[in-house]
């Protein structure tokens, strides 16, 4: 199901995507440690604007307080060519 919602999000932006789940921990206010499986989910040249309501979007489809934006520059290319 929620590949499902990433997909239909990303298809409604016109963003293309990759998606990659992940393990990892974080720490509550109150010191609390939790350790979970995150969706990595890879915009790829898609306008900051974009990205933050995709971020709103999918706080509000998956009830989470908050999703965690990070930002790179890359440069990419396509190749035919098989390696």
């Amino acid at each position: 199901m929620y590949m499902n919602v990433l997909k239909y999000v990303c298809r409604n932006y016109h963003v293309a995507f990759s998606v990659n789940i992940e393990n990892g921990g974080y720490f509550h206010d109150d010191g609390e440690y939790t350790e979970e499986t995150s969706f990595v989910l890879v915009l790829i040249n898609a306008d900051r604007k974009v990205v933050n309501e995709i971020a709103k979007d999918l706080c509000s489809f998956f009830h989470q307080e908050s999703v965690l934006v990070t930002e790179n520059r890359m440069t990419g290319y396509f190749t035919g060519g098989i390696f």
